[in-house]
């Protein structure tokens, strides 16, 4: 059997087991060089870590607002409205906001509490003790499937013993 300069004769019959590669290894890794390039390594992955934690956090702040902001707006509008026409105004104007497929999520009950419109199937309990609104799930139905989906949603001060939730699909 051929023994080549990297192999060494192992108890096996004609079957060579390399060592060099092995001890090359080992020596590599021991060095210097080595230790501190893969100290380098790995604090650029830390600090890729930490800055993708940061960007994350603060893209979630600023889209967060963001549907905050448009809630808000929407929310007055729809106020003067219910303040200008009544409970049968806002009905109407719910009930044509209230598209299945759209990202609007929208509830309105009479003094109550049973629903006179809006797409949303029931009142989020996330949000009957939250005078703020705040982060729900809920499941809609379109096209015959449903998936429970993230929404945030505010309450409405729309006047008189009705209550109206204004929200949007987050997902």
């Amino acid at each position: 059997a051929l023994i080549g300069r990297c192999c060494t004769p192992c108890a096996a019959q004609d079957t060579p087991f390399v060592t060099a590669l092995s001890e090359r290894i080992i020596k590599v890794v021991s060095t210097t060089a080595f230790r501190l390039s893969a100290a380098a390594v790995i604090a650029l992955l830390l600090a890729a870590a930490v800055l993708t934690g940061v960007l994350f956090r603060q893209t979630n702040t600023i889209l967060t607002e963001q549907v905050l902001t448009a809630l808000r707006a929407e929310a007055q509008l729809l106020r003067a409205d219910a303040l200008g026409g009544g409970t049968p105004a806002i009905t109407a104007t719910i009930s044509a906001l209230s598209r299945p497929e759209g990202s609007g999520l929208y509830y309105l009950t009479d003094a109550n509490g049973a629903k006179l419109a809006g797409n949303l199937n029931r009142l989020p309990p996330e949000l009957e003790t939250s005078p703020q609104g705040g982060v729900f799930r809920y499941s809609p139905v379109r096209g015959g499937l449903t998936a429970e989906r993230l929404a945030v949603a505010i309450p409405v001060d729309i006047g008189g013993d009705n209550r109206l939730i204004v929200g949007r699909d987050v997902e």
